[in-house]
C-alpha cells in the first residue's frame, strides 16, 4: 500500500491515535513516543508562525536548566530512538506528565491548523482532549470563567464526567483516520 501524506496529516494521524490510546488506557510509553513524534513535526512548523510549544519553548525555565528540562520531557522518545550508544539501557517511566505532553501537541496542532497558519482542518480528537484537559485541570487556568462560558456555549453538559474514559475513547475512536 502506498500512502502520500503531508507533515500536518502525519501529525494529525499520530495525534488522533495517541488520544484514542490515552483514553483506551493503553501502554503510556507508546503514547508518549507518538506524542513526541507529533511535537517533533509541529514545533518547527510552529516556529515559522511564531507559535511556541507550551512545554518545550517555555521561558519560565532558567537557561542553565533548559537542556535538563528538554531531556526530561523527551526521555521516552529519546529512549525509543537511540540504541547505538545505549543498547542495554532501561527506561524508568512515570506517566504523570503524559496529559501535559498531549495538551502541548493539541495546542500546537490547533494553532498551526488554524486559518492564520496552514488553513488545515481542526482535529476533533484534539479539541475533545483540550476540553477534557481543562475540565480535568481547571485550577491551571488563568480565566476559568471564560473557559466555563466557552464550554457552555459549546453545549458541554455540567454533568460531564472527566473520568468516563469509555465514553471518551468512543468519541476519540470516531475521529481516528482509518486507511
Amino acid at each position: 500500500m502506498k500512502i502520500t501524506i503531508s507533515k500536518i496529516q502525519a501529525a494529525e494521524m499520530q495525534l488522533n491515535e495517541a488520544i484514542f490510546l490515552f483514553f483506551d488506557k493503553t501502554n503510556p510509553v507508546v503514547i508518549e513516543i507518538l506524542i513526541g513524534a507529533v511535537i517533533g513535526v509541529l514545533r518547527p512548523i510552529g516556529k515559522k508562525y511564531d507559535i511556541i510549544a507550551i512545554l518545550h519553548d517555555s521561558d519560565i525555565i532558567k537557561p542553565e536548566y533548559k537542556s535538563f528540562w528538554i531531556s526530561t520531557i523527551r526521555k521516552a522518545q529519546n529512549f525509543s530512538k537511540h540504541a547505538d550508544d545505549d543498547s542495554v539501557a532501561v527506561l524508568s517511566y512515570e506517566d504523570d506528565a503524559l496529559p501535559f505532553r498531549i495538551i502541548e501537541a493539541c495546542y500546537l496542532f490547533r494553532h498551526i491548523a488554524s486559518d492564520k497558519c496552514l488553513k488545515y482542518r481542526q482535529s476533533q480528537s484534539a479539541l475533545m482532549f483540550e476540553i477534557w484537559f481543562w475540565l480535568k485541570y481547571p485550577h491551571l487556568l488563568k480565566d476559568l470563567a471564560k473557559t466555563k462560558k466557552f464550554l457552555q456555549a459549546a453545549g458541554m453538559p455540567k454533568s460531564f464526567d472527566v473520568n468516563n474514559f469509555e465514553m471518551l475513547k468512543m468519541l476519540a475512536d470516531k475521529h481516528r483516520i482509518k486507511l
